[in-house]
């Protein structure tokens, strides 16, 4: 009896430094001696001060010599696993109590976990792990061959890294007692096309493969390769929830309802295709990472009751050259606009206050930047690297600008600035 079910003619696990230790393991004499009646308990003693990466990749090497297999007795596995192409199958030892995902995502070829039915914590179905009563989806192999799965109607919640990097799932469907999910649950699960819930669900629902909560107040996730062009948020929903439609790779378009008030933490970056987005007037934040990469959006315009525009907002946004940034802006924050390189021109509102590091950095085809009176400070480097930009206007006076706090060296930095044009007067720099 073993762990696990090998494939040999993949050793990746093994890196030459991994290679040449557990060499000079196999040369030592105790080890031989070991090595002639070996058991669980003895190895893992052996072995307990080597790095993780030989723990484990030893560990694969010696399963099949051991009497129960090499975690048989143990409470919990005692290794992370680190990008191992070989492992195919994994049979749970009813010793376990404990066993995260996390530990088993990097079996990159994994494709059915097995249980014992003597296990009093674990059990699995269609090669996927539970707890043993079935209330916890505890992962899904992430070379699991099938592309549809279907909860167990006990199931209650989805444990987190359950799901992380699955191969081929497409289609999830939750139970009727579904309560949990973690916010990151299918963020890398590229091919996921569609996640129903049944009308029965108390905490969620579903609108064309696409998951909400139960009243649609906030639309928590868009799989990753849902079909279509286009999408049209209800009218009722009011928050986009962090990495809602992040890595999206068929979007070209979503329609916002009036209503909507918050974009979460990265919640339409890295969507490659987005081109279209209207953000309604009702909207008043937009939080860090928003819309980060989104390498085919080309313009924005900012909703009015907007405050700051936070963090790496549109960072990366490499083809974005029409941005309108309305009266009510306060604050520009860190690497808000980085390396928007289309960029051309920015006119700022005149309630801006502060412009924060790298806001603009690296945007080099800006030429135009246009700096209201009332910015109280413009933190170091704003605009680094910014080599098409020859002038500041600034619409206060130079005595003005003298007062504002800023590190000209830093806001200078591998840039072409000549001059700064203040409403009496120029100031050569």
């Amino acid at each position: 009896m073993t762990n696990f079910t090998v494939d040999k003619t993949k050793n990746k696990f093994l890196t030459k430094e991994i290679k040449d230790r557990i060499s000079d393991l196999y040369e030592r004499p105790d080890f031989k001696l070991f090595l002639r009646q070996l058991n669980e308990e003895i190895f893992w003693n052996y072995i307990k001060d080597e790095p993780n990466e030989v723990k484990a990749s030893i560990a694969l090497l010696l399963d099949e010599y051991t009497p129960g297999g090499i975690f048989y007795g143990l409470k919990s596995l005692p290794v992370r696993f680190y990008g191992c192409e070989s492992v195919l199958t994994f049979d749970i030892p009813e010793t376990f109590e404990k066993l995260e995902g996390l530990q088993l995502i990097g079996l990159t070829e994994l494709k059915e976990i097995t249980v014992s039915n003597y296990s009093p914590f674990f059990s699995s179905s269609d090669g996927v792990l539970y707890n043993k009563d079935q209330t916890h989806l505890v992962f899904c192999p992430v070379n699991w061959q099938k592309e549809e799965l279907v909860l167990p109607y006990t199931v209650n919640e989805i444990d987190r890294y359950a799901l992380c990097g699955n191969k081929h799932l497409k289609r999830i469907v939750f139970s009727e007692c579904l309560a949990k999910i973690p916010w990151d649950a299918f963020d890398t699960c590229l091919s996921l096309e569609s996640i129903e819930v049944p009308p029965d669900n108390q905490r969620f629902s579903s609108l064309d493969g696409v998951l909400f909560d139960k009243r649609m107040a906030t639309l928590i996730k868009c799989p990753a390769k849902k079909s279509g062009k286009s999408f049209t948020v209800p009218k009722k929903t009011k928050t986009i929830a962090k990495y809602a439609f992040a890595g999206n790779q068929n979007i070209e378009e979503i329609v916002l309802g009036e209503g909507l008030r918050k974009i979460g933490m990265h919640a339409f970056s890295s969507c490659k295709n987005l081109k279209r987005i209207v953000l309604p007037d009702t909207v008043t934040e937009i939080a860090r990472g928003a819309f980060a990469e989104d390498i085919s959006l080309s313009s924005i315009r900012i909703p009015p009751k907007v405050k700051e525009i936070k963090i790496g907002a549109f960072s990366d946004c490499a083809n974005l050259s029409d941005v309108i940034i309305p009266e009510g802006i306060e604050a520009i924050d860190t690497k808000a606009f980085r390396r928007c390189s289309s960029l051309t021109k920015i006119k700022l509102p005149k309630t801006l206050q502060s412009i924060q590091s790298y806001a603009f950095y690296r945007c080099t085809s800006l030429k135009s930047v246009s700096i209201p009176s009332g910015v109280k400070f413009i933190l170091g480097s704003s605009f680094a690297d910014c080599k098409a930009l020859e002038a500041i206007e600034f619409e206060g006076t130079k005595e003005q600008w003298g007062q504002i706090k800023f590190y000209w060296r830093k806001i200078n930095y591998r840039n072409s600035i000549k001059i700064i044009q203040c409403s009496d007067g120029v100031i050569y720099v």
